[in-house]
């Protein structure tokens, strides 16, 4: 397994124990707000899993989610070579998290196909995957498709001019009740 140390982040592909410390530590619950919440989902959310191919936007949403929410968030390591949807989905039966924020466009899989987040939400889906998931590109045309097979959340509801970090600011402002 390839583990990586960003800013004091743990990236893998499975929840990792480190002298106590796993990757999906709370440091508080987001908490989302009444009109969100699906039924048989959770309310709180305690573990984030962030999927991008771009290692300096994921340390960087990950930084913008421990402020605003006071949850860690895991992420996968876009530069393992083992690919990233076997990340994702590996991640998601070691440990489910409450919350995926997918990307859109996720590169190439190793035998040179577009990988899309479309192509991993249906697979966890179909999976059984119960959690949320967020639709979270800069294409809001992928959004939209992320949205239409199974994606819970689009992070760019208009079409605007938004960064992947403003989009997921605005998200976490409407959807999640103040940290307390």
């Amino acid at each position: 397994m390839n583990i990586k140390k960003l800013t004091g982040l743990s990236f893998g592909t499975v929840p990792l124990a480190i002298r106590g410390f796993t990757s999906f530590q709370l440091t508080k619950a987001a908490r989302l707000k009444l009109p969100f919440w699906i039924e048989n989902r959770p309310t709180e959310i305690r573990n984030i899993l962030l999927v991008d191919d771009q290692t300096e936007l994921l340390t960087n949403m990950a930084g913008k989610i421990e402020m605003k929410l006071g949850v860690r968030p895991s992420c996968i390591d876009p530069e393992s070579p083992c690919p990233i949807k076997e990340q994702v989905l590996a991640t998601v039966a070691a440990a489910a998290p409450d919350l995926i924020i997918m990307d859109g466009n996720l590169g190439t899989s190793p035998t040179g196909k577009k990988l899309t987040g479309t192509e991993i939400i249906r697979e966890l889906r179909s999976q059984g995957y119960r959690g949320y998931i967020l639709a979270n590109s800069n294409d809001p045309i992928m959004n939209w498709e992320m949205t239409d097979y199974g994606a819970d959340f689009n992070a760019r509801v208009k079409y605007t001019k938004y960064d992947k970090i403003r989009q997921l600011t605005l998200f976490i402002n409407k959807y999640f009740q103040e940290v307390q």
